[in-house]
This record gives C-alpha cells, structure tokens and sequence, in this order.
C-alpha cells in the first residue's frame, strides 16, 4: 500500500526540487525523508504547506492510497470524469482500452471505472440499449455490497433509466431513477456526487414529462436551475430550459416557453452538444417551438449549420 510520503517524492522528483528545498521553512531535510520513507506521518497544516509548494492538493490522493498507482488512477479518474462532461465517449472509448490495461483498474472499485465507460460507449456510440439495459442489471446484481449505495451505483441506475426511457419502458425507468434518487438523498452538497446529482435531476425530470405532469416539470426545471446557479454550474442547464418551455408549451403558455426555449437554443450554441441535441430534436415540441417562438433568423441559421439540422 502507499503512503503519502510516496506521491510527495514522485511529484518532487517530476519538479527536478531537492528535499532542502521543498522543506525551506516547513520542517527539516530530515523530516522531509521520514515522510517521503512511510516513517512520519505528516500533520494536515504540514500536508497543506507540502502541497502549496509542490502545486498540487495533496489531500486528493488520500482515496488512492490503496493503488498501485495513485497518480495514474487519479489523473485517469479526472480525464473520465471531464469527459463524461464533456459528452465525449469517443474519447472515453479510447483511454479505456489503454488504462483497463493498468492492474488498479482490474481491481474493485476502481473495475466499476472501466465498467461504466464501456456501458456508456454501449449507450451513447453505438445506441445498443438492450445490450446495456442487461449489462447493467447484471452490474448492478454482483456488485460488492460495500457499493451497493455508491457513486458507481447510482450512475448504474441513472444510466438504466435513461435506457428504459429510449426503449418506452418507462416503468422500469421510474424504479431505476428512484433508486438512484435514494442513492444521492444525502449527497447533494457533496463535489464528487454534484455531476451525477444533476443527471438524476435531468433524467427525473424527462421522464415527468413523459408522464405527462408538466407543471412537476416546471417544478422540477426550476428546482434543476436552482440547483445549479447554487454552485456556478452550467452542466446540462439546456436540458431544465427546454423541458420547462416544453411543458409551458403543453399548458397552452407560448410566451413563457418562448422565453425558455431561447435561454436552451443560446446555450447550445456557447456549448458542443452534437449527442443532446439528437435527442432533443427528435421531440415534435422543440421543432415547433423552433418555428413558432419568434426566434432571430440569424439565430436559426447558426443554429441549424452547427448541428447539421435540415429545416
């Protein structure tokens, strides 16, 4: 097992600095070597002062401490974490094949990484909805028990629901997002929860105007915007403007699904969402929408060359 003395030589060593050096003023050379041998134990002030001068936040390795290869398994983490985003499972498909080679990520929990790459490239590459409706499940059955109420099991679910909602099972879509709804009740305030917090928010929120309850959904969008302005994110908010303009739309209300629906199209133009935008433009009510909200001509044009939209 690793120790943190460990990831502080590495990253010492990658900055070409001495142990005088990096113990100016923190503590002795000394000490530096005890810490870097797994003899010392550091103080958290002392973690946070290390870190500071290295130029990196050493209390983020503590979770890979068990790896082989803390520093590969949280930069890939990272990579896979921006580029699920992003929308970018082209990329996550590629890094997948070379880091599922790597002995941590055949290890639990981090195989659960890997399994959930494949399973959206399943999903979002290749469209194999069935294919990954049954690898879920099956996921989701031999999962250890320690992770049952995990990251890993609630994006499982989230990706279930979004399966079954694409193959009209919406009932079992409704059992899968309320399992993941479980999984996140204590988690909204959490940074590594706030990604998959909002695909639930999104995927519950689809699936309510599926239902057809369109004033939940208003509710609900507007819950989803709140909720993201509550820490400066922007990650899928096109998807709370268009299904609050949609149901606005359903409920005879034009003027405010207009305001809406333009809040949605402008942040698809700012944002590349090739994948979100098939999906969207599949619905009749955003083609309608698109045509009857007195959107600017320049605007539609831009639109509809960036996602290559036939009018």
């Amino acid at each position: 097992m690793n120790h943190i003395g460990s990831i502080i030589k590495e990253y010492r060593d990658m900055l070409g600095m001495n142990r005088t050096e990096l113990a100016n003023n923190i503590c002795t050379e000394k000490y530096i070597y005890l810490i870097e041998k797994g003899e010392r134990t550091p103080s958290a002030d002392m973690i946070n002062m290390i870190g500071e001068r290295l130029g990196i936040d050493l209390f983020e390795y503590y979770k890979y401490l068990g790896c082989y290869n803390p520093i590969l398994v949280r930069d890939a983490i990272l990579h896979f974490n921006e580029c699920r985003r992003k929308g970018d499972f082209y990329e996550i498909e590629k890094i997948t094949k070379t880091i599922s080679q790597f002995e941590d990520f055949k290890l639990i929990p981090w195989i659960y990484e890997i399994e959930l790459n494949r399973i959206s490239c399943n999903i979002f590459n290749r469209r194999n909805y069935n294919v990954a409706i049954d690898e879920m499940n099956i996921n989701l059955k031999k999962m250890d028990s320690k992770y049952i109420n995990s990251y890993y099991a609630a994006n499982l679910n989230t990706l279930l629901s979004i399966c079954y909602q694409l193959t009209n099972n919406y009932g079992h879509a409704q059992i899968a997002i309320s399992n993941a709804e479980d999984i996140l009740q204590n988690k909204q305030g959490i940074d590594k929860y706030k990604q998959i917090n909002t695909l639930v928010k999104v995927s519950s929120m689809t699936l309510t105007y599926i239902f057809g309850d369109f004033d939940l959904v208003i509710k609900k969008g507007k819950a989803l915007l709140q909720y993201l302005h509550s820490f400066s994110s922007y990650l899928s908010i096109y998807y709370a403007y268009f299904y609050i303009a949609f149901s606005y739309y359903k409920l005879e209300n034009v003027e405010e699904a207009s305001i809406y629906y333009k809040k949605g199209i402008n942040c698809l133009l700012v944002e590349e969402k090739q994948l979100d935008v098939y999906y969207l433009y599949e619905k009749d009510v955003f083609k309608e929408l698109f045509h009857q909200s007195n959107m600017n001509q320049c605007t539609v044009k831009e639109f509809m060359e960036k996602y290559h939209l036939m009018k």
